[in-house]
């Protein structure tokens, strides 16, 4: 059955956050986290695998660099309009390994533990997970859309304070949901681990290679931005890369 139909039909338990506070996603099944959603926001928890969905308003925004925004950029990078024609759910968090597990039956990770991201996995371990779960990987614009959630910099804080990286990641991953999130309740957009898309970076007769997003604990400062990717081979598994997913919303 097609993901999107899928999608449309599995149990999401809905909620939403009064306009005055926070709450956390209640939590059901081990490896998930319990993090807060910002108020006002929807977000439902996906039965199959535990973890969280926040859901992203349709929009428009710049995808790119922006020198508008004061940024270095070439012009292969320089931004363009994009229209983000309908809502959708998108993971809160990275998928964790606990979540993996319950999913998949296997853990590709040699070490580690329930509330880490996995990675390890190659783009098509990441396209199945999230189609047994009634998602699909998400597409480079809608990447940047979320990650941004309104803000046209660079990145939404300061590097130290949103991600795992080169100078503080200790040389590994970290449990996911301790730095801050974006404004719609997005955590380790940056670092941690690197994200698949189903963005297409370049192909030929015998390979495709996709865009990840995000940085990872490896990556430096200077490419922790919102537009900054890496085009990956399609078998390629390592710990610098893992995902999460997204649903089309029928609101």
């Amino acid at each position: 059955m097609p993901a999107l139909i899928r999608f449309s039909i599995f149990a999401m338990v809905a909620y939403s956050v009064a306009a005055t506070g926070q709450e956390a996603a209640p939590v059901r099944l081990p490896g998930v986290p319990e993090l807060p959603i910002p108020k006002g926001a929807r977000y439902g928890v996906n039965k199959f695998d535990g973890l969280t969905y926040i859901l992203v308003p349709a929009g428009k925004f710049h995808m790119g660099c922006s020198s508008r925004a004061g940024e270095d950029c070439s012009p292969l990078d320089e931004s363009r309009e994009v229209t983000i024609e309908r809502s959708f759910w998108i993971g809160q968090t990275e998928v964790t390994q606990g979540a993996y597990f319950r999913v998949m039956g296997t853990n590709p990770m040699s070490h580690g533990g329930a509330l880490l991201p996995v990675d390890s996995v190659t783009v098509y371990n990441a396209e199945e997970y999230c189609e047994k779960v009634g998602m699909r990987l998400p597409d480079d614009d809608e990447w940047e859309y979320a990650a941004r959630a309104g803000t046209t910099g660079p990145r939404y804080g300061a590097v130290e304070d949103v991600a795992w990286y080169a100078k503080n990641a200790d040389y590994h991953t970290h449990e996911v949901g301790q730095k801050q999130p974006n404004a719609w309740g997005l955590y380790d957009i940056f670092g941690n681990v690197g994200e698949w898309t189903a963005g297409v970076y370049a192909r030929n007769k015998y390979d495709i290679m996709y865009k990840v997003y995000g940085g990872s604990w490896a990556t430096a400062a200077e490419d922790i931005k919102f537009w900054s990717y890496t085009g990956v081979l399609h078998s390629v598994s390592n710990r610098y890369i893992g995902f999460r997913c997204v649903g089309i919303s029928n609101q």
